[in-house]
């Protein structure tokens, strides 16, 4: 491969070199494939190549993951980029990566409309095996995500969950239209119907303009009227500030539910 002398080098094009390196039938995979597919945020300094040849001593720069040799249907290109296709990266994701990052990755994959869950359980039925690195993570998100399942709209939804989990409280509604007078009000993040708490997260990218900012003040107004108490949550709230986030919540829901609201205390109050 040959570059420009004076032309900077990118990221891309270190990936393309490194399966060039790794000869014919090398592909870009694991967190570098991950990276670029956009369902993971790849921090490791390496550049993740699967192929099925014998590598003695790679450069450090390059993490080779030996494996059978990969069939056309778990290939992908970007540009002229080999890369594993996105239901095959993720299995092999599976083998480096936490299982929470591996759940975060799957939801990211599945909101982006990369993969299906049927075409990731092919794949589990394919390569997984006991004794594989990262089978039994995977086999357990794949059997709590049945037919049907949706996942949150963004990684802070995600998180935001953790945090409810973790602190063994009850599960709210995902994305629940509420309204006042048969008029919308509007599509609630989080909502507990019959404690009637309305919760809306807000991310980085949450929009500022005037007129925006108008229209949530004016929704948590019909929220308010309509017997709602609207809660909202920031990015930092749930990361950097999370035991105020579950005192919050606790308080409103021991003011307002009807019933008790920790999990380990099922009621009629969780629906």
């Amino acid at each position: 491969m040959y570059a420009l002398a004076g032309v900077a080098s990118c990221h891309l094009q270190n990936v393309m070199v490194a399966c060039l390196w790794a000869g014919p039938g090398a592909a870009a995979s694991h967190r570098t494939a991950a990276a670029l597919w956009g369902f993971y945020e790849n921090r490791a300094q390496v550049i993740d190549v699967m192929t099925a040849r014998k590598i003695d001593r790679p450069p450090s720069e390059i993490q080779v993951h030996r494996t059978a040799p990969l069939r056309p249907a778990d290939v992908a290109a970007i540009g002229a980029l080999p890369i594993t296709k996105p239901e095959r990266t993720l299995m092999a994701l599976a083998g480096v990566v936490s299982v929470s990052e591996l759940e975060l990755s799957i939801d990211d994959a599945l909101r982006k409309c990369l993969i299906t869950l049927e075409g990731l359980r092919s794949q589990l039925e394919t390569l997984g095996c006991r004794g594989r690195n990262g089978t039994a993570n995977m086999r357990r998100l794949l059997e709590a995500r049945t037919d049907g399942y949706r996942p949150t709209e963004s990684r802070l939804e995600d998180a935001f969950l953790r945090l409810l989990r973790k602190h063994d409280l009850l599960l709210p509604q995902r994305q629940r239209e509420v309204r006042r007078r048969s008029q919308l009000i509007g599509r609630i993040d989080f909502v507990y119907v019959e404690a009637r708490i309305a919760i809306e997260l807000d991310g980085y990218g949450f929009h500022s303009d005037r007129a925006a900012f108008q229209r949530d003040r004016a929704r948590n107004n019909q929220l308010a009227l309509e017997g709602y108490l609207p809660l909202r949550y920031t990015w930092d709230d749930v990361h950097k500030r999370p035991l105020r986030v579950i005192a919050e919540l606790s308080e409103a829901l021991a003011a307002r539910a009807p019933g008790p609201f920790y999990a380990g205390k099922r009621s009629h109050f969780e629906r």
